[in-house]
């Protein structure tokens, strides 16, 4: 029988030891401080988190979208939140929109931003 070598399973017991201490985390935190500090985090994996938190807690979702699009260091972490921002109902959003339509460095997330004003009935809401 070929001896067992630990090394070999090495990458499963690191799986195994991140997703318990992720667990331990969220039983602590709870699943809104978790969602909300995914968003805030404001990497790829941040859009994900967004779309659960405008679904479970709506009130919520503003102050971690804009930390989150300030964090944001690339166009694929950054675009998915401001489409998030823009798909938001109510008032809340205009001035983060605003910002973004005007300052945003990424030309899909400006295009987001505008949509959104324009379906608001703002569409001269940016200057050029």
């Amino acid at each position: 029988m070929p001896e067992l070598h630990i090394n070999k399973f090495s990458p499963l017991i690191e799986r195994k030891k991140n997703a318990q201490a992720w667990y331990e985390e969220f039983k602590k935190k709870g699943e809104k401080r978790m969602l909300i500090e995914g968003v805030e985090r404001g990497d790829r994996d941040s859009h994900d988190q967004a779309t659960l938190l405008l679904e479970r807690y709506p009130d919520e979702a503003l102050p971690a979208l804009k930390a989150g699009i300030k964090a944001a260091k690339e166009s694929l972490s950054r675009n998915p939140l401001v489409v998030s921002l823009a798909s938001m109902k109510g008032d809340g959003p205009l001035p983060l929109l605003l910002i973004e339509v005007n300052e945003g460095p990424y030309s899909y997330g400006r295009l987001a931003a505008a949509k959104s004003l324009h379906q608001r009935g703002r569409p001269k809401a940016w200057h050029l």
